[in-house]
């Protein structure tokens, strides 16, 4: 058994410690650079947040036990969260219901028709 070494640290964490992991397999997969790829539609407003970081705090926010949409407030509220993807701003869970309401079935088709492809390419069998 490995001894654990508790200290000090001068930087924020976080409760949701286990999303670093999450971040890494997004950056190791290339699931972000694809995101770039899809034709996602684009916000209609000029304070409209970015549809790639939507989907990422939406996975983040569901890796982190989120349920229901009004349950994104609590990791959109985790400055080190928001360190950790490198973004200025969060959105609130009005921001998701807004956006998700722009896909329609042929819309989810086109964009995520290829994904689980993409996605299961990364396993090694």
């Amino acid at each position: 058994m490995q001894n654990t070494v508790i200290e000090f640290v001068d930087k924020e964490i976080t409760s949701w410690g286990g999303i670093s992991i999450l971040k890494k397999m997004i950056d190791m997969s290339g699931f972000s650079t694809y995101l770039d790829t899809l034709p996602l539609p684009e916000q209609g407003s000029n304070r409209g947040y970015s549809p790639q970081q939507l989907f990422l705090l939406f996975m983040s926010s569901v890796w982190c036990g989120a349920d229901r949409f009004s349950h994104m407030d609590i990791t959109r509220l985790d400055t080190s969260l928001q360190c950790l993807y490198g973004w200025k701003r969060m959105p609130e869970h009005k921001a998701f219901e807004c956006y998700f309401r722009k896909f329609d079935i042929p819309t989810s088709h086109k964009v995520f028709g290829g994904t689980l492809p993409l996605v299961f390419q990364q396993f090694e069998i």
